[in-house]
């Protein structure tokens, strides 16, 4: 037999095999941590914008905005970006119709101050009765959407990459 110029020990192989997998497995929950905190973040960001361009009265529907998540699905992470008033939908849709449900007008005060059944009031000048309102809200949410669509893949990705290279804390 000739002299052996390489020695081949599967053993060692075996042994570095499974280390790389364990390294490889350690990447894989690095990397869907990562995913999972900067698409956190991408919500976030969307919500502070949201809520700059919310309407305000009293400040309720701002103060209601919430980042939910991110929730496990399938294959990635989802958030959800939302407000917590029960108007916040009608405030941010393109335009709602509003019609009235137990009478046949809608009560729609001129003057400050007036309401229904108040004698004093004149109508066309304190009040209006009408079958239907409409509301144009300002999309304050649903807006963004054609904004962010195009960027939203490679703005989580480069969030990621930050977040692995170690200049985001990975939480």
């Amino acid at each position: 037999m000739a002299e052996a110029i390489v020695s081949l020990d599967l053993r060692l192989l075996a042994r570095e095999a499974k280390k790389l997998d364990v390294t490889l497995e350690q990447m894989g929950r690095i990397g869907l941590q990562a995913q999972a905190r900067a698409i956190r973040e991408y919500g976030e960001d969307w919500l502070s914008d949201a809520i700059m361009r919310a309407p305000v009265l009293t400040g309720a529907l701002r103060a209601s905005g919430e980042v939910d998540g991110p929730d496990d699905e399938g294959d990635g992470s989802r958030v959800r970006v939302g407000f917590g008033m029960p108007y916040a939908a009608v405030q941010d849709a393109k335009e709602t119709v509003i019609r009235p449900v137990r009478a046949k007008f809608l009560f729609v005060p001129l003057t400050e101050g007036a309401t229904p059944g108040d004698p004093s009031l004149v109508f066309g000048e304190d009040f209006l009765l009408l079958k239907s309102v409409t509301i144009r809200g300002n999309q304050y949410l649903t807006g963004q959407i054609a904004e962010r669509q195009e960027n939203m893949a490679p703005a989580v990705g480069r969030r990621m990459f930050d977040i692995m290279r170690g200049s985001r804390p990975a939480s």
